[in-house]
């Protein structure tokens, strides 16, 4: 099975970057049958940290830039914004690290199995 994250990050190189201010998400691809991880690519976002706007329709456009993902790995999030994410399918994991220590975390404890991330469909 193979199953996808999106990793917010200024950079590329540390998970630094809050849910609502991230511009920039760095997707990678776990594999169960080997354990092994890649890069796929950046996608871009409009970051949509905007109180006057319902929280669903402020984060409706990220979310459907990352529909094929099954984790978020960001700096931080709100509450709304976090049971809102989380009644979509994803799984959430807050983190300020570097990208490749986040990777071997995941690979080492196979949270896309643990956790149950939402496998990608192939179609």
């Amino acid at each position: 099975m193979k199953y996808r994250a999106a990793l917010a990050s200024f950079d590329g190189q540390y998970v630094d970057e809050h849910f609502g201010h991230a511009q920039k998400y760095y997707i990678y691809e776990f594999d169960s049958e080997d354990n092994s991880c890649g890069f796929v690519e950046k996608r871009f976002v409009d970051a949509r940290c905007e109180c006057s706007l319902g929280i669903e329709d402020a984060f409706d456009g990220v979310l459907g830039k990352l529909g094929d993902v099954g984790a978020l790995i960001i700096s931080r999030i709100g509450k709304g914004a976090t049971e809102l994410v989380e009644s979509r399918g994803y799984v959430i994991y807050e983190s300020v690290s570097a990208i490749n220590d986040v990777l071997e975390s995941i690979k080492k404890n196979r949270l896309y199995e643990e956790d149950k991330w939402r496998e990608i469909s192939m179609n």
